[in-house]
């Protein structure tokens, strides 16, 4: 062995039979043989997921059979996601290695006395209000229970709050927050 030379690949000191795990031991108790039986459980806090409450939550509480528009803001784990994209199914709190692999962005913790946030809405008038027996055309709006929605294809009889379940087999898509408040401030500016 050259002794002069540092070497990346050995430590330079004898591992023969137990040598190393002797050096490294030394002052600890036990061995081996009185370890194998332990079994190492996880910790309480790891393995416990908080229950979010709708009723003291800002927004509503993520579902794995629901689907969210970019922008859409739930919580999970007593935390606010937003939506980046559509997304149905995907896990707000699913470990990823970088951002750009999840469709939510945490947005932080929900603090202690939080409401629900109020839906946004636009007063009646603004556009005619659903009917079930009226036809609408592709781009059509109207207000369901003062939300907005726009007709993707021609339809009858489809209800807008079904698009809530099934966004993609439904003729209505809600419109944005930002697009309700956009909406808003064009009719404040017109008063």
């Amino acid at each position: 062995m050259n002794l002069s030379t540092v070497s990346n690949s050995c430590s330079g000191i004898d591992q023969g039979g137990k040598l190393f795990a002797d050096a490294l031991g030394k002052g600890f108790t036990g061995g081996i043989v009185a370890a194998a039986a332990d079994v190492t459980t996880a910790e309480p806090s790891s393995t416990v997921q908080p229950t979010d409450d709708p009723s003291t939550s800002p927004y509503p509480v993520w579902n794995t059979d629901a689907s969210y528009l970019e922008g859409t803001k739930i919580v999970w784990h007593h935390n606010v996601y937003e939506a980046k994209w559509w997304t149905s199914g995907d896990l707000p709190d699913d470990p990823v290695l970088s951002a750009y692999e999840t469709p939510w962005q945490l947005i932080g913790p929900v603090l202690k006395g939080e409401k629900p946030v109020k839906q946004v809405t636009l007063p009646a008038g603004t556009y005619d209000a659903w009917t079930g027996t009226k036809q609408y055309d592709t781009g059509d709006r109207v207000l369901f229970g003062g939300v907005p929605y726009q007709a993707k294809w021609w339809n009858t009889g489809d209800s807008p709050q079904a698009s809530t379940s099934d966004p993609d087999g439904s003729p209505w898509v809600k419109l944005k927050d930002s697009e309700i408040k956009e909406i808003l401030s064009g009719l404040q500016a017109g008063d």
